[in-house]
């Protein structure tokens, strides 16, 4: 067809064919440039950054992709990718990148860390495709930066390692256990949550005033090449001999360079980073100091305390990553723990060697580990302090109510004139009542308590008082949401077959039917799980037909 055009009188001429396709392709050349710029401007403004790579070498980016990687465009343009690739990824992402390249089917989407330009590294999601560009095969994708969604997930698993830590070793306190297995189970979750392939755990002989290492012979005995080997120090000399002397903690990641250091005698295992804290007892805060950190905006915060008594030590070696303010914080942690569990060993020790009845030593004995629970629970009220956000309040909460649900066992076992069992009808009113001012119950929620003629040994009743604690627990934090009113029951009584039946009913909101108690990522409901059937020796069953309700049965452990 031909195009027709209009002079000045208005008169209808026709354009040469010449004429038009210069006049079409200057339309679509306009069309075009009109659409690469609103393109541009759309991923020059993406908070994704966005990459095209060809040849193993970067074609194109935006300003975000720049950006996150701490460089310009003009920097980064015609570089190989890989040199922005942290070195323990570089072999993962080069094999997808040439399997893609190979048409294999490989994901699309996965997370690996880049070098910043200051050297940090800054974990990213990466969404990467092929297309072809200017002709040839291409590698076009987005990154987006999720360092800070990857340390509060960490933060939260860590915290969360924590809890079950300090859980466990709560139990330990509890238990009959050697000042050996004490001290071996601390330097396990030591090492765990600070990745430390080496250290030891051990504690002041009062009699000799040596240090005696019982976990040393378990740990690094095999690998040690010194010749005088001994788990029992006499000598404080170095970093380790500092911290004793001193009763102040040590964190360094140069110990060659530290003039505290004394080096390693001949045969011993090298020494790159090294963690210590001493494990006191009755020490007392007597200020604080808050300092800057040249990193950053935070602050660290300085705690001084008074010398106390010596009971031993925590140390700890070769992280495969430095040490940090949030492992000494941990450690020390763990030495109060310890502290509280030798001292309650000693303190057994002395009463057995002093006491003649039977009667008097269960009584001092229930006495002092209900003492030691109620520091337990302080040192955790304490650290909450420095807690912000609501889920780890809350974390602190349940522990806390945990820990009060175990030294209320003893409580009830030192008022108790037979010290072999516990009526549970009262330890219940008192344990379910805690929890309820605890939560902030309001009126909208009763509780009922039916509990007839139940009487438990300390080996069931703690796990059963335990599991109350948890269910009641669960009720009043996710039960009766927005003011919604409702009840709870706990009911427990002897069934045939000398069984005990213990029932925790509520009328609100039921467990979700995708949840599994047995595989819930819930710390609650997981231990609910394991001191039925592991401790108790029981069973247990969800009915979610009408709010929840969960049926324990288990036989009284004798």
């Amino acid at each position: 067809m031909t195009e027709l055009n209009h002079d000045s009188d208005k008169n209808t001429i026709a354009l040469p064919p010449a004429v038009r396709d210069v006049t079409e392709r200057k339309r679509a050349e306009e069309a075009l440039q009109q659409s690469e710029e609103i393109y541009r401007m759309l991923i020059d403004n993406m908070q994704d950054g966005v990459f095209i790579i060809q040849d193993g070498k970067i074609q194109f980016v935006n300003e975000a992709f720049a950006r996150t990687a701490g460089y310009t465009v003009e920097e980064t343009l015609g570089r190989d990718f890989i040199d922005f690739i942290a070195p323990e990824d570089k072999e993962r992402v080069i094999d997808k990148y040439s399997r893609r390249l190979d048409g294999e089917n490989v994901p699309k989407e996965y997370e690996f860390n880049i070098l910043h330009k200051d050297g940090a590294r800054i974990i990213v999601n990466v969404n990467v495709g092929l297309i072809t560009y200017r002709g040839r095969m291409a590698s076009m994708g987005t990154i987006r930066d999720i360092t800070e969604r990857k340390q509060a997930e960490e933060a939260l698993s860590w915290q969360v390692e924590i809890n079950a830590a300090m859980v466990e070793l709560s139990g330990t306190l509890l238990s009959p256990a050697t000042v050996e297995d004490i001290s071996a189970l601390v330097l396990d979750h030591a090492k765990a949550l600070t990745n430390s392939p080496y250290g030891y755990v051990g504690y002041i002989d009062p009699k000799t005033g040596y240090l005696v290492c019982p976990t040393m012979s378990r740990d690094m005995m095999d690998i040690c090449k010194v010749t005088d080997k001994n788990n029992i120090l006499k000598e404080f000399r170095g970093l380790f001999g500092w911290v004793i002397t001193n009763r102040k903690p040590i964190l360094t990641n140069d110990p060659a360079n530290d003039p505290r250091s004394t080096g390693t005698p001949p045969g011993h295992i090298a020494i790159h980073r090294f963690l210590s804290a001493p494990a006191m007892l009755k020490r007392k805060l007597v200020g604080e100091l808050s300092v800057p950190s040249s990193v950053g905006n935070k602050i660290h915060v300085m705690r001084y305390y008074d010398k106390g008594d010596l009971v031993g030590q925590i140390a700890l070696a070769n992280s495969n990553r430095d040490y940090t303010e949030r492992d000494l914080a941990l450690v020390e942690r763990l030495a109060d723990i310890y502290a509280i569990a030798i001292n309650r060993y000693w303190v057994e020790e002395q009463i057995k060697e002093s006491l003649t009845e039977k009667e008097v030593l269960l009584k001092e004995i229930h006495h002092r580990v209900k003492n030691n629970m109620q520091i337990i629970s302080s040192l955790l009220r304490l650290q909450s302090r420095d807690v912000t956000e609501k889920k780890y309040i809350d974390m602190f909460t349940d522990s806390q109510n945990r820990i009060t649900s175990m030294a209320l066992i003893h409580e009830k076992l030192y008022q108790s004139k037979g010290l072999a069992k516990i009526d549970f009808d009262d330890y219940i009113r008192d344990l379910a009542n805690g929890l309820f001012q605890s939560y902030g119950a309001n009126s909208n929620i009763g509780l009922k308590i039916d509990v007839r003629d139940v009487s438990l040994g300390i080996d069931s009743a703690i796990p059963c008082g335990l599991v109350v604690n948890e269910l009641v627990t669960n009720s009043l934090k996710h039960a009766f949401p927005d003011g919604r009113r409702g009840e709870v029951l706990i009911s427990l009584h002897p069934t045939p077959g000398n069984m005990i039946e213990l029932i925790i009913r509520d009328n609100g909101v039921s467990i979700p039917e995708d949840i599994d108690i047995r595989k819930t990522e819930s710390l609650g409901l997981h231990l609910v799980t394991i001191l039925v059937e592991n401790q108790l020796h029981g069973e247990i069953n969800l009915d979610r037909s009408k709010g929840t309700e969960f049926l324990v049965k288990f036989k009284d452990v004798k």
